[in-house]
């Protein structure tokens, strides 16, 4: 597949339809189908060894896998539907995004990045393990300060008031595997770390709002 150009395919009860997609550079690749079936997506490497596998990861019963991939990496994309009975048109799409470049460096409290309410803040793991860190200032007591992750990996949340004492932290209360937390907060100044949950590196949006 040829990224940033859908395909239109039907499914057959039984069938499997087979897709590759070449990363050229260091990025994020994402295959999703759309429409109204049922799909079932695994990647492969080229030895063919699952590497992963989504079914309603996409909207409504689509499926979306999101990878990281190196250069010059090759991905065999096996696609079906939810079961041997399911049949009916469907299109698949790749998109791919380059890795941009760690301009921050927030992988420590002290080079903390701010935030702004309301933003989707795009955070980048770019070595598997480091944590992201971001600060925001609450300017009155009894405010509430809630803070999420947003995307397709498995994020852990925690929230530090200036002194470094942990206040909260989170897992899965969030959507999907995404972090949630939400805490009445007095005046000052507080730290947000965000982690993986495993030791992989991918991506995902923070997003911040007081009430």
């Amino acid at each position: 597949m040829r990224f940033g150009t859908a395909h239109k395919e039907t499914i057959n009860a039984g069938t499997r339809h087979w897709y590759s997609v070449r990363a050229e550079e260091r990025g994020f690749i994402t295959v999703e189908t759309f429409g109204n079936t049922d799909t079932y997506l695994e990647v492969y490497d080229p030895q063919h060894n699952l590497v992963d596998q989504n079914d309603d990861g996409g909207m409504d019963y689509n499926a979306l896998i999101e990878m990281l991939a190196e250069p010059a990496q090759v991905f065999l994309f096996r696609l079906r539907g939810y079961d041997n009975e399911t049949t009916g048109d469907y299109e698949i799409a790749a998109n791919f995004e380059p890795i941009p470049a760690d301009s921050d460096r927030n992988t420590e409290r002290s080079g903390a990045a701010g935030i702004k309410l309301g933003e989707a803040v795009p955070v980048f793991f770019h070595d598997a393990g480091e944590s992201r860190w971001y600060r925001y200032e609450i300017t009155g007591d009894g405010t509430t300060f809630a803070v999420q992750t947003r995307g397709n990996v498995d994020t852990l949340l925690f929230l530090y008031d200036q002194d470094e004492d942990l206040v909260a932290e989170d897992d899965d209360s969030g959507e999907h595997l995404n972090a949630f937390i939400s805490e009445r907060l007095n005046t000052g100044v507080y730290f947000i770390e965000v982690r993986m949950y495993s030791d992989t590196i991918g991506r995902c949006t923070l997003h911040a709002e007081t009430r």
